[in-house]
């Protein structure tokens, strides 16, 4: 393999394993010097997100295309610098949007080097920090503001000395006890407090210099507090110790006011209790055992079962298949370990034995201790999408094979006639001995070639003939071309074919095998893959396994296009695909779909 070829290989790995980080990508050749500078080769979907460009757009240009009239010019030339001296550079630096608008990026720029120590391009990490930049100017802001803040907080705030005294008694204060700052500054904050507290607050204070020990310094809690009037009403009351000036802060609310906040919050619960309700989508809540406590009326209707029935019961025995429930439970587990939010696809049993296909979302729960409580699962039922993606996917295999027909029956037995015409053409201008027979000779050769072109595409529309046994001969021809194409060593292994009449799944099928030994070939490197048919029960399974480098992603999360185009084409058919991989050491693919085909016994390989 040439270096050249090596590289483009780590480009598309490297590229595989980064397309989906949350961080901005940008890959870009080594060429520095200006005024051009390095080309993108490479962005993720994070970098167009943050930046509005396509990614059609950013690759082959330079990354100036971020830059703008206020980027800091001194950065981008340290920049250059410390990669031309194959170093990595962090900095912050302003950029543009595709709109015009700026945003704060925190950069890396790095040299990436082959496997022989040579500088290939530099990869560059963009974090979005644009909020954490405006946070930052409206800290200092809000500084400057501090104390103009304090006069006008709707709490009050009083601060006192270490023997009680208050030392500053904001507007607030004065509008909810009734004395003016004169009134207050001075005095003892007892002054605030209806007996008995009023007689225990100064041991309080003698206490907790003497002991270190506080029962409200740091401790929020509700008091009664007193107004100046002699009126008593409840605080949250809230005290903390600035202990380099001996002086104690404390924050005061009304309970009324959240008692206020409280009605509205529960008015709010309530609102977002109706949207669940009437939301068209499942929405169901399950704790860490699996068990249902939560259930719209949604998911009520399509499944028709009443929360009643299904409350505290475990989600997967009662909805789910029994030769699907341990790999749900499987997905279960992962979600609630490794806090998965990827979207699967899986179908329920209604209460009364119907089948829904849904796609779901899920997220894990957490208390406010930061503790898991179960999973939030969102649901949508694509039952009657997938019924149209069927139906489409039906059609678009009938156009086929009817253009593929009449492609053989009509131009394919039109050029066959010409064909020989030409050739009894020739005999007689041969028997003539006219010199005109020699020139049909290239006139007959086209036809040929075009018959042979006309086969190819017929065979592109029409991979699998209409026939029981149409799927076993195709898959048979693909592993043969394969084998001439690539010079790879590929075989096809089964000891009972699958004998089905039905064209769209054995087209389906075929495609499956055809874009597993693209991928194994062009993005693996393999050098060796098995095709292997194997009859289990009521079900077939299809195993592709590869010796090439493997994919990074788990056999629950299948990446990569031709993977999703796998996972798509299995799903018009009812199969389920799965993925076991190991770094280095190839990848094995397995479709597992139901038949009710008829199998002869034999024992066949390739």
């Amino acid at each position: 393999m040439t270096v050249g070829i090596k590289q483009n290989i780590e480009l598309e790995t490297l590229a595989e394993a980064i397309a989906h980080l949350g961080e901005g990508i940008i890959i870009t050749d080594t060429v520095l010097q200006l005024p051009d500078g390095p080309k993108i080769v490479f962005v993720n979907n994070a970098i167009c997100e943050m930046t509005g460009y396509k990614a059609v757009e950013l690759v082959g240009e330079t990354p100036r295309i971020l830059q703008g009239e206020n980027s800091d010019r001194k950065i981008l030339k340290k920049l250059r610098n410390e990669l031309e001296s194959g170093n990595t550079f962090k900095c912050e630096l302003l950029n543009y949007r595709k709109d015009g608008t700026e945003f704060y990026s925190n950069l890396t720029v790095s040299p990436i080097k082959n496997s022989f120590g040579d500088l290939t391009h530099y990869v560059s990490i963009h974090h979005d920090i644009t909020d954490q930049k405006i946070a930052q100017d409206k800290l200092c802001e809000s500084q400057d503001r501090l104390q103009s803040i304090v006069d006008t907080a709707v709490d009050a705030i009083i601060l006192i000395d270490k023997n009680g005294i208050i030392q500053s008694f904001n507007k607030a204060a004065v509008k909810m006890f009734g004395y003016n700052s004169n009134e207050a500054i001075g005095k003892n904050v007892n002054l605030l407090m209806p007996e008995p507290l009023k007689q225990e607050h100064d041991n309080y204070i003698q206490n907790y210099h003497k002991t270190g020990k506080a029962k409200i310094i740091g401790i929020g809690r509700e008091v009664t507090a007193k107004r100046k009037d002699g009126s008593t009403f409840p605080i949250d009351l809230a005290i903390s110790e600035i202990r380099h000036l001996n002086l104690y802060t404390g924050i005061i609310r009304d309970i009324s006011v959240r008692k206020s906040a409280e009605e509205a919050l529960l008015k709010e619960r309530n609102f977002t209790n109706l949207l669940i309700d009437t939301a068209q989508v499942i929405i169901i809540v399950l704790d860490q055992q699996g068990r249902i406590v939560r259930f719209n009326r949604y998911i009520e209707k399509i499944s028709g079962y009443s929360f009643a029935e299904v409350y505290g019961k475990n989600w997967i025995k009662i909805f789910i298949s029994k030769n699907e429930q341990s790999r749900l439970v499987e997905i279960f587990n992962q979600v609630i370990n490794d806090n998965s939010s990827e979207k699967i696809i899986n179908v329920i049993l209604t209460k009364d034995g119907r089948k829904r296909e849904i796609e779901w979302v899920n997220t894990v729960l957490y208390d406010i201790d930061n503790n898991i409580q179960g999973v939030l699962a969102v649901g949508h039922d694509i039952t009657e999408q997938r019924e149209i993606e069927q139906a489409f996917a039906n059609h678009a295999e009938q156009v086929q094979q009817r253009i593929g027909q009449e492609l053989h029956d009509g131009l394919g037995q039109e050029l066959t006639g010409i064909g020989m015409l030409a050739k009894s053409l020739q005999k007689k201008l041969e028997a003539n001995s006219l010199p005109e027979a020699h020139s049909l000779n290239e006139i007959i050769d086209y036809i040929q070639e075009t018959q042979d072109k006309v086969r190819t595409i017929i065979k592109g529309v029409r991979p699998v003939e209409v026939t029981s046994n149409g799927l076993m001969h195709a898959i048979k021809e693909l592993i043969l071309s394969v084998r001439k194409n690539y010079g790879i060593n590929c075989t096809f292994y089964y000891d009972q074919p699958m004998l089905t009449g039905d064209n769209f799944i054995a087209s389906q099928i075929y495609y499956i095998i055809q874009e597993a030994l693209i991928n194994a070939v062009k993005h693996a490197n393999a050098n060796k893959i098995s095709v292997i048919f194997e009859p289990d029960k009521d079900e077939f399974i299809l195993k592709i396994n590869d010796d090439g480098q493997g994919i990074l992603k788990s056999s629950d999360s299948i990446s990569g296009y031709g993977l999703q185009i796998i996972k798509h084409r299995a799903s018009l058919i009812g199969a389920s695909i799965s993925v076991e991989s190991t770094i280095g050491k190839g990848v094995t693919i397995i479709c597992k779909f139901k038949t009710s085909s008829k199998f002869l016994t034999d024992l066949f390989c390739i």
